[in-house]
């Protein structure tokens, strides 16, 4: 998400992540994701994303939805 928002932006909330599987010691991890929403509210750009958090090719985390504020370009 940091790449996606930089340091600049924020995490608003995360939601609804749970845990499916146990991740075993020295499992190489990645977090996958996608933005699923867009839209303006209270006069911010308002980013919703679904992440996961796969172990070998098995989902271990999630999915689950983090609200973001990307930093505003200029």
């Amino acid at each position: 998400m940091r790449d996606y928002i930089s340091l600049e932006g924020t995490i608003r909330a995360i939601r609804n992540f749970r845990m499916a599987r146990f991740t075993p010691a020295g499992a190489v991890v990645r977090v996958e994701g996608g933005v699923v929403a867009k839209e303006r509210r209270e006069g911010c750009a308002i980013v919703e994303i679904e992440l996961r958090t796969v172990a070998d090719g098995v989902v271990t985390v999630g999915p689950g939805l983090a609200e973001v504020t990307p930093p505003e370009r200029s």
